[in-house]
């Protein structure tokens, strides 16, 4: 056998454990109503917006059978408590349970959070503050009983040592290079856009348009 070290994917740990965050809480606060699932966790910038995280269904297909899928946004996740992560869990888990209810939790856009979804989301042990206009109600805390199993979920999964500090890093981007500038005729004052060694006279006067911006660095 080889003693070549071979690559390996160093989201995998990452994964494994969220996995069985998402075991735990289907076991001890959803009482094992969820079925196999697609646990993804990627850069952001959705359709969505600014989404930390989401509920998708019927988004894979893997040997013949449809899974649903959530999503974890990096960008957030590895930058927050370890509490905030698994609550931003139950949240989308209170989604799922909504599809297999066939109760639409939010409204078309997936942003606001509607009736259904503060119905099932107390139920399972979310307290929620003022509803929100533009997003409904996503002003949420859990009450003590899931505070309780959100500790245990720590402590019996050990995530303080098994959970491993992650981040994505955004790359900055350069700005794009400026290709249009404003040129404006000396008699009339109308100004246009146009790229750099353009020439153009004005239709009402036939002078020709005068460079009117600043000249690129």
């Amino acid at each position: 056998m080889s003693s070549e070290k071979l690559p390996i994917n160093r989201l995998h740990s990452i994964n494994t454990v969220l996995t069985e965050v998402v075991q735990y809480l289907n076991a001890n606060v959803f009482q094992n109503i969820f079925q196999d699932c697609v646990l993804i966790v990627q850069k952001g910038n959705r359709p969505k917006g600014d989404a930390i995280a989401w509920f998708a269904p019927t988004r894979w297909e893997i040997d013949g059978k449809t899974y649903h899928e959530i999503t974890l946004v990096a960008d957030w996740f590895g930058t927050h408590s370890i509490p905030k992560m698994i609550l931003i869990i139950v949240h989308e888990l209170i989604h799922y349970e909504g599809n297999l209810l066939s109760l639409p939790t939010t409204n078309k856009t997936g942003k606001f959070h509607n009736n259904n979804f503060k119905r099932i989301a107390e139920k399972r042990g979310l307290v929620f503050g003022e509803k929100n206009k533009k997003y409904g109600w996503i002003d949420e805390q859990p009450d003590d009983s899931l505070q309780h199993v959100i500790k245990r979920c720590i402590q019996d999964l050990d995530l303080e040592k098994n959970l491993p500090k992650f981040e994505r890093i955004n790359l900055e981007r350069k700005p794009a290079k400026k290709t249009m500038f404003n040129f404006s005729c000396p008699k009339h004052g109308i100004k246009i856009k146009a790229k750099l060694d353009t020439k153009v006279l004005c239709g009402l006067c036939d002078s020709q348009y005068e460079f009117d911006d600043e000249l690129p660095s």
